[in-house]
């Protein structure tokens, strides 16, 4: 390794701010030619992401928009159906609930009827099967009442 020596103090400090001249020029062609570099890679990116993000939208409108109005459209569809499901079953339980206040023993006793029964619950159904003397309860719509038969009316 060569060592250069000044004369002088004062011919070394001119041929050090020389270099340091020399280098501060050479360190500014380095950051121009780095920030030109630098700027042509961000801008080829940036062209690279705009790109890819097109491709994405171009995506989504083939693919993704058309398959989420085709859920709204299946999603709408399914509610309707349901609601008329729903409307069918609701008739249905109104029928049947007509119908079995028709068919209900407890009705039948609403309406002015009562039912006889004898000690062991079993049901008496003709004048015959009440002899006068004989313990039974009647069943009306709102309780039951002990009875004693007196007799058979003609």
């Amino acid at each position: 390794m060569a060592d250069f020596r000044a004369p002088t103090p004062s011919a070394g400090a001119e041929m050090a701010v020389k270099d340091g001249e020399m280098l501060k020029d050479l360190l500014a062609i380095v950051f121009e030619s780095m920030f030109l570099a630098m700027s042509g890679r961000t801008s080829k990116y940036c062209k690279e992401m705009i790109a890819g993000r097109d491709k994405l939208m171009t995506f989504q409108d083939t693919f993704v928009n058309p398959q989420g109005e085709f859920l709204n459209r299946t999603a709408d569809e399914l509610e309707s159906a349901m609601r008329a499901v729903m409307s069918t079953t609701r008739k249905e339980l109104s029928s049947l609930e007509s119908m079995m206040e028709v068919l209900s023993p407890l009705a039948t006793l609403s309406r002015g009827y009562a039912l006889p029964r004898n000690s062991e619950g079993k049901i008496l159904k003709t004048v015959e099967s009440i002899p006068a003397g004989i313990q039974f309860s009647l069943r009306v719509s709102d309780g039951t009442i002990s009875c004693e038969a007196l007799g058979q009316d003609s």
